[in-house]
């Protein structure tokens, strides 16, 4: 499995092997994975836009399947229907979802992967959502986007500082963290109750033990992000 912190060394590869493949690199700090994407977008020549982040593995046909929704008029954009771990060796990941699918709203979802570039560059990410500025779209007009058999596979934060790191990111980008901050006392309640759920829909034996001290560890991170946003360190 490929470095994913050498994205854009790996793109300029295949920009050397492929013509109509480009890379670039935003000057200085990145500021987040939505000003990327919204660069990417700018940058972009096509009619059709593919976003992705650098944890994501696809299958080989879900741009040629993916993209059929959008060229029949059906969506303006699409969204795949199920994610798979892709690292379920490693136990910090493998609790962080082994499958996860985006059919709560049934045949919509409030993200996109797959997207027509007119449409979306009049609706840019906003990157003040941090971890939800991937439904800047949704929060802003409500609008939802459908959901087809596509699949793909995620590489989750395997490790205590990646799950931590992945925590603070989202608690910091909760727009109601007193929310978090006052369910402390109730944390061990937190921990049980998500341990309890989680071994429902995956018994893994070594997760019986590992999970309560799981979801502590989420919990703590959430809530570190959720102070840095009340002191306006976010």
């Amino acid at each position: 499995m490929k470095d994913i912190t050498k994205t854009y060394p790996i793109a300029k590869d295949y920009a050397k092997k492929y013509k109509k493949i480009k890379a670039y690199s935003i000057k200085g700090k990145q500021r987040g994975r939505g000003n990327a994407w919204n660069f990417g977008i700018e940058k972009s020549k096509g009619k059709i836009i593919v976003i992705g982040g650098g944890d994501m593995l696809c299958e080989e046909d879900y741009i040629k399947k993916g993209i059929i929704p959008i060229l029949k008029g059906e969506t303006v954009g699409v969204m795949h229907k199920e994610e798979l771990c892709a690292n379920p060796d490693k136990i910090w990941a493998r609790a962080f979802f082994l499958k996860r699918s985006s059919t709560q709203h049934g045949n919509t979802w409030k993200m996109f992967h797959i997207i027509r570039k007119d449409y979306v560059l009049k609706r840019l990410f906003d990157p003040k959502l941090g971890y939800g500025d991937d439904t800047t779209i949704f929060r802003k007009e409500g609008t939802e986007f459908l959901v087809t058999d596509i699949k793909t596979r995620h590489i989750n934060p395997s490790n205590l500082k990646d799950t931590w790191t992945h925590g603070v990111w989202s608690g910091a980008s909760n727009e109601k963290p007193w929310i978090i901050i006052f369910g402390l006392p109730t944390f061990p309640i937190f921990a049980l109750h998500k341990t309890i759920k989680h071994l429902k829909t995956d018994f893994y034996p070594p997760f019986i033990l590992f999970l309560p001290f799981y979801y502590s560890v989420r919990y703590f991170s959430f809530f570190t992000g959720a102070v840095k946003r009340v002191l306006g360190k976010f």
